[in-house]
């Protein structure tokens, strides 16, 4: 939620004031409604707003017109769960007493490892597995 305010920081009532919400830093793509109109009591809500991108820090900047624009805290944007449906395991035959490299291949939207190669490495029970999201 988004507060009119005045110069002195005090919050004013003002209704039917467009707010604009933007990527200020970090980069990637803002999805969902990224326009907000204030209510009575002067604020704006925006319910559906998404960041999308490599992982890191974003900031948001929110402005209407006749207004300072302002600008949020650092949001993290940091990889979340693979995507059951898109997850993929192969197990190549083994010989007993050999390692074996399992290979994993997971969905994980536009999002990648802090180098930006697409690698997630993983502990599974003393085993490495290397993870190539896509």
């Amino acid at each position: 939620m988004i507060q009119l305010q005045d110069s002195n920081g005090n919050p004013v009532s003002q209704s039917g004031v467009s707010v604009l919400a933007t990527i200020a830093s970090g980069g990637g793509t803002l999805g969902g409604t990224s326009t907000a109109v204030t209510d009575a009591s002067g604020a704006a809500t925006f319910t559906d707003l998404s960041i999308s991108g490599l992982l890191g820090n974003r900031t948001l900047q929110f402005s209407a017109t006749g207004s300072t624009p302002v600008v949020s805290d650092p949001i993290a944007l940091t990889p979340g769960p693979a995507d059951a449906a898109q997850t993929t395991a192969t197990v190549p035959d083994g010989t007993a007493g050999s390692p074996t490299v399992i290979t994993v291949d997971g969905d994980r939207g536009e999002q990648r490892d802090a180098a930006g190669d697409g690698q997630q490495r993983r502990h599974l029970h003393g085993a490495v597995y290397a993870h190539r999201g896509g």
